[in-house]
């Protein structure tokens, strides 16, 4: 199985991408931000239909503070990181599936 970890290099998905590597048969990607921006569609889809993941745990989040949220009626924190989910989920492959860890607004 081919697991796509966006987030891979913070806590959760450095810890989730090390526990999955262990397993036989699983082979995991966890593109740094340089290196995939989950905000850029075009680059999401191109990566997406290069790799095919047969899974994506989505964990990567724009993160902001009660200033940047809706506090202040700024929607930019929810914007971006309800455009990563769609960039993903738009650019799947059929019988591909994802599990998102609810980062669609994240204050620090």
């Amino acid at each position: 199985m081919k697991i796509l970890i966006s987030g891979g290099s913070g806590f959760i998905g450095k810890s989730l991408a090390e526990h999955l590597k262990a397993r036989a048969g699983t082979t995991v990607l966890a593109p740094l931000r340089s290196e995939l921006n989950f905000l850029d569609s075009s680059s999401v889809r191109e990566y997406m239909h290069s790799a095919r993941p047969d899974l994506v745990i989505h964990g990567a989040a724009v993160g902001g503070n009660r200033k940047t949220g809706y506090d202040v009626g700024s929607t930019g924190v929810f914007a971006d990181n309800m455009r990563m989910f769609l960039n993903i989920a738009r650019g799947l492959s059929n019988g591909a599936r994802v599990i998102s860890l609810g980062r669609e607004c994240a204050f620090r």
